[in-house]
């Protein structure tokens, strides 16, 4: 019976190692997934920026062109008031005024131009990378899908197998070693290897070793981690 446990005991060790296996993800595939993400990243700061610097772009052409609007206009007004002195003193000043603030939303526009011209150029990069990437990406993940497809069939298969070998079980044994198993890391039974636990590597007690080497029931647990023993 505790034969058939300790063999028990191996099989659901492998499923865990299955099940270890299907969330660990490739190198390739980590590190193509790791690029995609630091794409996208760039792309959305990318466009952010962009999008904001379009905006102050907009506001800044939008109020030179009005500034533009009333340069000419305070031009045509001096014009028609050319034999006023007075009056063209005042349109000098204002036009002055309104010149200089043209200037300044020119310079203003000029870095502006710039880092768009540079986000665009940027953008189209970020997404020319991403465009080659994608494919790759697309065949790293098909390959796993397969990959964890086959593990899951896997494990399917073994798992029957298990639990027709547990259905022969006593009913008390095979719940008491479920109960350690979850408390003791996937470990349930631990074989005596040289008379020590295999698990916990304690030296076993004489008697409690030649109380294991019956494979009577109830069976023997080690004093020390607690484990169901079992002589292989």
């Amino acid at each position: 019976m505790l034969e058939r446990l300790y063999r028990v005991q191996q099989m659901d060790t492998e499923l865990d190692r299955l099940k270890d296996d299907e969330t660990r993800i490739p190198g390739d595939l980590a590190e193509a997934r790791r690029e995609h993400a630091e794409i996208s990243e760039a792309l959305e700061s990318h466009r952010r920026d962009l999008e904001a610097t379009r905006k102050e772009i907009n506001q800044n052409e939008l109020e030179l062109a009005d500034y533009q609007d009333k340069l000419t206009k305070a031009r045509d007004d001096q014009q028609k008031n050319a034999y006023d002195a007075k009056v063209q003193t005042q349109y000098e000043n204002l036009i002055q005024q309104l010149g200089d603030r043209v200037s300044d939303l020119e310079e203003a526009l000029e870095p502006l131009y710039a880092r768009r011209e540079q986000l665009e150029k940027g953008i189209a990069a970020l997404e020319e990378r991403a465009a080659a990437l994608a494919p790759r990406l697309s065949n790293l993940e098909a390959m796993d899908d397969t990959r964890i497809g086959a593990l899951r069939d896997e494990y399917q298969t073994k798992k029957s197998e298990r639990d027709a070998l547990a259905n022969e079980l006593d009913k008390r044994l095979a719940k008491e070693y479920e109960m350690i198993r979850k408390a003791r890391k996937g470990l349930g039974v631990a074989a005596i290897m040289n008379g020590r636990c295999a698990a916990c590597n304690m030296h076993l007690p004489i008697t409690v070793q030649q109380r294991a080497a019956t494979g009577a029931l109830p069976a023997v647990k080690c004093p020390s981690c607690g484990r169901l023993l079992v002589r292989v």
